[in-house]
């Protein structure tokens, strides 16, 4: 009966959409970084990341063109996934308030993810956000951002 519960379960969260496996789960949440939905509380990272508390709070954003997945590792039960970002500059807030400093760049940053009781599970995000040129002009207008 156990066993019946969890499949019944496992279907449900698939047919929710939720991520599956590690590639998966580093897409989602490169997706919803992508759109600035971390720049404030949100509940996803409460169930995907292993210790979200323990994620810094940001002091600037990469703001980005885009991003791609490289290549994924396991080992055991963790599995890197590295991802490429095109970065167009950072958003930063100094004294004078936020303000955007173009500085184009590609860079890579490894998703360590690991298999838990609950599914997989993302133990390091990276750093600080990487969100859309237009995610962030809709959020902060009065930044000029091109």
């Amino acid at each position: 009966m156990k066993y019946l519960l969890a499949l019944l379960m496992l279907a449900m969260i698939i047919e929710a959409g939720e991520p599956a496996g590690p590639e998966s789960l580093v897409e989602n949440y490169l997706q919803k970084d992508y759109c600035g939905e971390f720049l404030q509380q949100n509940n996803w990272l409460r169930d995907y990341v292993i210790n979200p508390f323990m994620i810094p709070a940001w002091d600037k954003i990469s703001v980005i063109n885009g991003y791609k997945i490289q290549d994924n590792q396991f080992k055991e039960n963790k599995c890197s996934v590295t991802v490429e970002y095109h970065i167009i500059g950072q958003m930063i807030q100094d004294s004078t308030g936020l303000k955007f400093i173009s500085a184009p760049d590609t860079v890579t940053i490894d998703f360590v993810t690991k298999k838990t009781k609950f599914g997989w599970q993302i133990l390091h995000p990276g750093s600080y956000p990487h969100v859309g040129l237009e995610a962030l002009n809709k959020k902060y207008p009065a930044v000029k951002i091109q």
